[in-house]
């Protein structure tokens, strides 16, 4: 098969999101937004060049079980991304809410004997903290630095210039199952594209909704997914913490159909009814009252296991909902009585290209994912591992072009 005729620039970028209800693929193109006449002032902003998305096929609960429609899912959205964009794409940047994303809070310390902190000493440290990985057999989706400290003087942005004896850093990682991992990435190569990086979906959800008082305040993000969902908080404009949990609205619909001996579509179309009007919800009340227990359930046990990481509650200021769960509109009152915080529903942005109706909590990944590209945050893997992101002593780091390795 011959392969199609290729446009390239570097100012373009693909975003991929591989969700269980629908799989999406934005295209987009950093343009010059004018500022106030200097070329100094003026700044690359996102336009988008094409957008498509498709339901979901092959995958349940995060899951893929069946690759050939995964694939043929992947390749619809890709495709009609790429007309509307008039180009083709060899690379993605891929979000995933796959293989049990489990967080990763740890700490190295480097001796300085009184030194002036220098670049060097920093480097050293985030070595050490990278290697502390060394021994992991999941797939390492992030590892960031989150805080530095010096003699127990914490909260250093950096720690050059300044002399100590105890130079620290707390790190975050997030990781996953490897097989599923690389079962997505599979799915991802054999439909003709580079994962050119990868990020965890809670994360880009956070990303995508999170105001910058929020997220230095203290933030958590719900990503109300279809298969799945998940969560990631912000401290300090750092992100610290993320879970995921095998249940979202396909399972919110099956409970309906077995309740009420209907079939899942016409579940989910009874759900999604009561949810959207909420004048609907007296003229179906069982139907909602066992929504909503399903919904109090998934915080419930996204509170349970914040709580069992020892993570404080008390730290967090505001609860933020995205996916497309968040569009139940009794979602924002159930999670502030779960968590005791202000709760709000949280959209991607407005950005030139994008269709108003796009401006949605279903996809807010989708955004996330050009937003991480454009922070470009520091990932330890990117920095240690090389550019194919080669393994250590078993531990995958990023899981951009290294197909191969997992392929073997």
């Amino acid at each position: 098969m011959q392969a199609k005729k290729r446009r390239r620039s570097e100012s373009r970028s693909a975003a991929l999101d591989i969700g269980s209800s629908k799989i999406a693929c934005m295209i987009v193109e950093q343009q010059i937004a004018p500022g106030d006449g200097s070329a100094s002032a003026d700044v690359l902003v996102p336009h988008v060049l094409g957008i498509g998305y498709q339901r979901s096929q092959g995958i349940k609960g995060g899951v893929i079980f069946d690759p050939t429609k995964a694939e043929s899912a992947i390749r619809a959205a890709v495709d009609k991304a790429e007309r509307l964009a008039g180009l083709t794409i060899d690379d993605v940047h891929v979000s995933i809410n796959a293989g049990r994303l489990r967080s990763h809070n740890y700490g190295a310390m480097l001796e300085t004997a009184g030194a002036r902190i220098k670049d060097s000493h920093v480097e050293v440290l985030l070595r050490k903290g990278w290697q502390h990985l060394a021994n992991e057999d999941d797939a390492i989706l992030h590892a960031q630095p989150i805080d530095y400290a010096l003699d127990g003087a914490t909260g250093l942005e950096h720690p050059k210039g300044f002399r100590g004896r105890h130079l620290f850093a707390d790190f975050h990682a997030v990781s996953a199952d490897l097989a599923q991992v690389r079962q997505h990435l599979s799915c991802i190569e054999d439909s003709y594209l580079s994962p050119a990086s990868v990020i965890a979906t809670p994360y880009a959800s956070a990303l995508a909704t999170l105001r910058p008082d929020e997220a230095q305040e203290g933030a958590m993000v719900l990503d109300l997914g279809g298969g799945t969902s998940s969560l990631s908080i912000f401290t300090k404009d750092r992100f610290v913490f993320t879970s995921s949990l095998a249940k979202g609205g396909q399972q919110i619909s099956a409970a309906l159909a077995r309740r009420f001996k209907m079939s899942v579509e016409e579940a989910e179309r009874l759900k999604l009814h009561i949810g959207r009007r909420q004048d609907e919800r007296h003229a179906y009340p069982k139907a909602h009252e066992l929504i909503e227990r399903q919904l109090m359930g998934i915080f419930l046990h996204e509170k349970k296991k914040i709580q069992d990481a020892g993570f404080p509650l008390e730290a967090l200021r505001y609860v933020v909902l995205t996916g497309g769960g968040a569009l139940y509109y009794d979602a924002p009152r159930l999670a502030a009585q779960v968590f005791g915080l202000p709760t709000r529903v949280g959209l991607p942005k407005a950005v030139s290209g994008l269709p108003p109706q796009l401006v949605n909590p279903a996809f807010s990944a989708l955004w996330g994912i050009i937003a991480y590209q454009q922070q470009k945050p520091l990932e330890l893997a990117d920095r240690f591992a090389g550019p194919l992101g080669k393994s250590v002593k078993g531990s995958f780091s990023r899981l951009g072009s290294w197909l191969h390795q997992l392929t073997d």
